[in-house]
């Protein structure tokens, strides 16, 4: 029993860095969809880029707090790719980044579908949870 745990909290560790990279390349979408819009402001996004790195170091090792703003973050963002593929088709100019927006839609359902539903990324979560209280 103790080696089907670690299995899965080495799975699960796997998966806290694919949502990791899920979130980065998120942003790395975003900053392409916006150098390529005719209006380029670009600094909320070098200030979400800022506040992102925190929240991944904090979430990496477990701490509840970040899990559920990577969780919402998520969630909203396979919204927010929906919007944004419908808005990307609706301008002529825009839909040559529809694939950015569906790639987008894509990783970030993926993404939620780890930190929502996989019981591997939970017993990750419950072995770093552990590791704190020592």
């Amino acid at each position: 029993m103790s080696e089907h745990r670690s299995k899965r909290k080495i799975i699960g560790k796997r998966l806290a860095w694919i949502v990791i990279l899920i979130l980065l390349l998120n942003e790395a979408a975003s900053f392409y969809i916006e150098e390529n819009l005719p209006t380029k402001d670009m600094t909320f996004l070098y200030f979400r880029w800022v506040l992102l790195i925190p929240v991944l170091i904090f979430f990496y090792f477990g701490r509840t707090w970040a899990v559920w703003l990577v969780r919402i973050g998520l969630s909203l963002g396979i919204l927010g790719a929906l919007i944004l593929i419908g808005i990307l088709y609706s301008q002529p100019e825009t839909i040559p980044l529809v694939p950015v927006g569906v790639l987008s839609l894509i990783i970030n359902g993926l993404g939620t579908w780890i930190v929502f539903g996989s019981e591997s990324f939970r017993s990750f979560l419950r072995s770093r949870k552990r590791a704190r209280r020592f």
